[in-house]
């Protein structure tokens, strides 16, 4: 646009399709991020939800059969807290394993969610050490306090 207004002969028509399917392409992908946004406030308060029922109430296992090799369950036998497709996640000892400390169905899930968590955690300590290392610079012969303010606040671990 700025290249067009330095030219006489040139108007602004001659980028009308460029920049209207630009604006169209733009007005999508914030649609789409919208729509991802309040599915995911919705997934965090159905699991807050979850969250709050696991620590103030008992729950009932009726499970009667492993869910691993679905024969009927006999002792000893561990329960998860998780659901498989809807469905309690029970196993006896000897289908789990001696190490098995989470749900063979479910820990692929739990282990992404971990990763997730991390990741983000690792980006916002970058963010904090990008931060630091700013103040740091701008410190003019307050470098200590600046080291000394982060410590305090715990953001070294």
């Amino acid at each position: 646009i700025q290249i067009l207004s330095q030219n006489q002969g040139a108007h602004l028509g001659l980028i009308k399709g460029f920049v209207t399917a630009a604006l169209q392409r733009d007005k999508a992908a914030i649609d789409r991020d919208s729509k991802l946004i309040a599915q995911y406030k919705d997934e965090t308060e159905r699991m807050r939800g979850e969250v709050d029922a696991l620590r103030s109430e008992g729950r009932i296992f009726q499970s009667r059969n492993c869910s691993a090799c679905s024969h009927p369950l006999d002792l000893p036998s561990v329960h998860f807290m998780c659901s498989h497709q809807g469905m309690p996640c029970v196993f006896h000892k000897r289908c789990l394993g001696d190490s098995e400390s989470e749900c063979p169905l479910c820990g692929d899930e739990h282990q992404r969610a971990v990763n997730m968590r991390s990741s983000q955690q690792l980006v916002e300590r970058g963010a904090v050490h990008e931060g630091f290392f700013r103040q740091l610079a701008s410190a003019e012969g307050k470098g200590f306090a600046t080291v000394a303010d982060y410590f305090g606040r715990g953001l070294f671990t």
